[in-house]
């Protein structure tokens, strides 16, 4: 009696065992694909690209889906200004779907124009991409080359306010500037003055105030949207007063400085880029320490 109880017991397991390890072995990428749409939404490319992949290394996944996967995985390249991984990804498309027409109202021109671009040089050699639905060939997010390098600069401009002494002003932030290079796809150091411009006239007298720090950063990229900068360098401040009849004079003075911050961007374009950030730049002088802070907006070559 007590085999017969254990064979049923091994037959029902079986049975239940069975649909779920048939269910396994299709694979489904719809979180994938829902997360990824997402995140291109945002500009997030190089985490929608990520995603992508780990959707196209599974197994079974239904050629809809790949589809769906190797088109968004070419607008994304098209955002971070590769263009020769997003022709890869366009013609493992067409190796799905050799007839796929892109659409214009919904497609970026740029991915219209490419799909026409590359359905013609497949045409021309007559030698499609050998890509088959069981054994996709995924271009791996590590495999993607750089896309900040080599020199870089910066440009700024904003609302500047200038705090000392328990008192504050405002004015201008900028022209605040960087030059400097890539030390690798996530770093880049730069020579930079960032700093605030306030002026005030009263009573004939019109004064004003330059201050912030001259020094290196390094500028640090988490992801292609959000950066962090931060160094030391040389503080300073100038004092300009003018009297209404009586001429005009200036006093300098310099110190210790920092420059803080940090930038998220709005448009990218190869290596163009805007930014909106916010910039940091006391100066800790002998007769006093100003606080300069600036929200600026930036044009950067990558």
């Amino acid at each position: 009696m007590y085999r017969i109880i254990l064979s049923l017991c091994v037959i029902a397991a079986c049975f239940l065992i069975s649909p779920q390890q048939s269910m396994a072995q299709v694979s489904n990428c719809d979180q994938e694909m829902t997360e990824a749409t997402d995140l291109y939404a945002l500009g997030r490319f190089d985490e929608t690209i990520a995603l992508l992949d780990q959707c196209l290394e599974k197994q079974g996944v239904a050629d809809e889906q790949r589809r769906a996967a190797y088109r968004l995985k070419g607008l994304s390249y098209i955002g971070k200004g590769l263009e020769g991984d997003a022709k890869a990804s366009v013609r493992r498309l067409l190796a799905l779907v050799p007839d796929y027409q892109p659409d214009p109202v919904l497609d970026p021109p740029d991915f219209v124009s490419m799909v026409d671009e590359v359905k013609s040089e497949m045409e021309g050699t007559g030698q499609p991409m050998p890509v088959t639905s069981s054994e996709p060939r995924v271009i791996r997010s590590n495999e993607v080359g750089p896309d900040r390098e080599g020199f870089t600069f910066l440009l700024s401009i904003g609302l500047g306010f200038q705090a000392a002494e328990g008192e504050s002003e405002s004015g201008l932030g900028g022209l605040n500037l960087g030059l400097g290079g890539f030390i690798n796809d996530n770093l880049a150091l730069l020579g930079r003055i960032s700093g605030t411009t306030v002026s005030e006239e009263e009573s004939g007298i019109e004064a004003s105030l330059i201050s912030g720090t001259l020094g290196l950063t390094l500028q640090y990229w988490l992801n292609d949207k959000l950066f962090l900068e931060a160094g030391p360098g040389l503080g300073f401040a100038r004092v300009e007063l003018s009297i209404a009849g009586l001429g005009s004079e200036t006093a300098d003075e310099t110190g210790f400085g920092l420059i803080l911050g940090g930038g998220f961007v709005v448009f990218n374009k190869k290596r163009n880029n805007i930014h909106i950030g916010v910039e940091y730049a006391p100066a800790f002088l002998d007769s006093i320490n100003i606080n300069n802070i600036g929200i600026t907006v930036a044009y950067q070559l990558l």
